[in-house]
C-alpha cells in the first residue's frame, strides 16, 4: 500500500503548486 500514497502526494503537490 504505497502506490496510492505516492500518487496522492503527486496530485497534492500539483494542486498545491
Amino acid at each position: 500500500m504505497g502506490h496510492s500514497e505516492k500518487k496522492g502526494v503527486l496530485i497534492s503537490r500539483k494542486l498545491k503548486i
